[in-house]
């Protein structure tokens, strides 16, 4: 067997990481408006009371959820078979996403009497169905542009339509700013026919990216519609303000996540990458943990009661980053029941966890919650890819 030299792992992983990779690009595409929205919701945490702050943040938690049930796993689907070269699939999920997200929309103006959420229902399945083609494509720098001139766009368009029209001026301008790099997807409409036969022979891998996808929005978006109701706006502001610093730190799985599954799909593996990664996140992981209350105190007064939360919190960004290798790995290899299973045990830990420990624990048990639904999911994939790659080893001829 060929030895491997440290020297030459190295030089690899500078290859992977230099300007010209497609890491580079996915990276600076999550990373970059990741960091002008962290900004912006920061921002608006410093003027906004926490009940504001708390309200915003439910509006666009109904907007997602029902974006979610309306893109039915088809942004992951276009991504893994664009990627195997299945083009077709591309114009009969986003015909299909068409037609769901024009009925989400009448539903939820129906309910809600709120025309600009029904726009921005819309703008969230049209932009990730567009940012999906490109990851499928590999078109990473392309993915790179839309994204951080999308959140450029959010982020002017929001402050000055909050300072004319208050609050609704926030969510209009999230959602303008998300159509206007949906290009791709409008593009796509001239190709469209009333033909299903892709879309129909990849049924249950859209049905499991459906599933995964929406326990994962859900998931994220349910513990703001459950605490707004039984804690107040007030409360549900400052666990955003902790939330916020948890996704910001995400950064990092999301663009693993982006990068690995078309990589995965192609049959690469990129495993110094994920090694690299790892020991990445424990290190933000542990700066957050130190330099969050700090943050806090100085920047966002209204919002003590976040400090705790949002330590606790920072650990977060270790399992997210476990679970967006190890999900990568099996949707490249077809195999999301899985991934799927990981996800409901996910929102299984977290929802049960979210009522009895905030009742008992305020802020601080719904951020335990929180850390212990994230590490729930993470040991049940990786025991299961344990297992998998055991049974594939003792399968082989000895």
């Amino acid at each position: 067997m060929k030895r491997i030299k440290i020297s030459d792992l190295f030089t690899k992983f500078i290859r992977l990481a230099s300007a010209q990779s497609g890491l580079a690009y996915v990276g600076a595409g999550n990373l970059l408006p990741a960091v002008l929205g962290a900004l912006f919701w920061f921002i608006l945490a410093a003027f906004l009371s926490s009940e504001n702050y708390g309200l915003l943040n439910y509006y666009i938690a109904i907007a997602s959820v029902a974006s979610t049930v309306a893109i039915f796993g088809f942004s992951t689907t276009v991504t893994t078979y664009v990627a195997k070269g299945v083009e077709e699939v591309k114009y009969q999920s986003n015909l299909i996403t068409v037609l769901s997200s024009i009925a989400g929309g009448v539903i939820l103006l129906a309910l809600t009497n709120e025309v600009i959420l029904a726009l921005l229902l819309v703008a969230l399945v049209f932009f990730p169905m567009s940012a999906a083609e490109l990851l499928g494509k590999k078109n990473y720098k392309e993915y790179m542009t839309i994204m951080i001139v999308s959140k450029g766009l959010q982020i002017v368009l929001a402050l000055a339509l909050y300072f004319l029209i208050g609050l609704n001026g926030v969510l209009l301008g999230y959602a303008l700013g998300l159509l206007a790099l949906s290009y791709r997807y409008f593009g796509s409409f001239s190709k469209f026919k009333l033909e299903f036969h892709e879309v129909r022979d990849r049924i249950r891998f859209i049905t499991h990216s459906f599933a995964i996808g929406s326990v994962r929005v859900i998931a994220f978006s349910l513990d703001k519609l459950v605490i707004a109701p039984l804690f107040g706006f007030a409360f549900l502001g400052h666990y955003q303000l902790a939330i916020q610093f948890l996704m910001f730190l995400a950064i990092v799985p999301g663009s693993l996540g982006s990068y690995l599954l078309p990589e995965e799909s192609s049959g690469i593996d990129r495993r110094i990458l994920k090694c690299v990664a790892l020991f990445f996140s424990g290190t933000l992981a542990v700066v957050s943990f130190l330099a969050s209350p700090w943050v806090i105190r100085t920047l966002f007064p209204n919002f003590l009661d976040a400090i705790i939360p949002t330590q606790i919190m920072s650990f977060g960004i270790i399992p997210m980053s476990l679970i967006a290798i190890i999900s990568s790995t099996l949707l490249g290899r077809e195999k999301s029941t899985p991934v799927f299973i990981g996800s409901v045990i996910f929102i299984a830990v977290q929802i049960s966890l979210l009522i009895t420990l905030g009742s008992i624990l305020g802020l601080i048990g719904l951020s335990i919650a929180m850390i212990t639904g994230l590490s729930a999911e993470a040991g049940y994939l990786v025991s299961y890819l344990f297992r998998s790659k055991t049974q594939e080893k003792n399968a082989l001829p000895q």
